[in-house]
């Protein structure tokens, strides 16, 4: 703790880190492709799904998200939405294109509701803000691979 007068106090504590049971491993198994061309993006998911059970491929751009998805079968496709080269928007319709089935998401720090509005619809499976909560992106991702196919 600090205090100086006339200026407040300020109390500093460390908290453990508390998750759900069954959340984490509840990913085992599932296969995702994170795209994104932003390095401190991709090394946070990997800090983030490491240790969850989840077998995690990552591209840097859409050229080689479509050459991911072609060539291997993922449960769930992470895709930023601004990257240079083939945008987001652009990798995941060209995806359905070449019959890709695999639901893709859109993962960003862009406005959400402006992406839907330019975005062609059932282009994405789901839209997802980079900003939200470990705990929750992690649930969430439980959310898509509890579904039935």
């Amino acid at each position: 703790a600090e205090s100086k007068l006339g200026h407040g106090s300020q109390f500093y504590f460390t908290l453990p880190a508390v998750e759900p049971m069954g959340v984490r491993s509840a990913l085992t198994g599932m296969k995702i492709l994170v795209v994104d061309d932003d390095i401190g993006a991709k090394a946070l998911m990997a800090h983030l799904l490491n240790g969850t059970g989840a077998k995690i491929d990552f591209a840097e751009n859409g050229f080689k998200a479509l050459a991911f998805a072609k060539a291997s079968n993922y449960d769930l496709i992470l895709m930023d939405i601004e990257m240079p080269g083939m945008s987001g928007i652009a990798t995941a319709l060209r995806m359905k294109q070449d019959g890709i089935q695999t639901p893709v998401v859109a993962f960003t720090n862009a406005n959400i509701s402006k992406i839907k509005e330019r975005t062609p619809e059932k282009t994405f499976a789901d839209f997802v803000s980079k900003a939200m909560p470990p705990q929750r992106l992690v649930e969430h991702l439980h959310m898509w691979y509890a579904r039935p196919s």
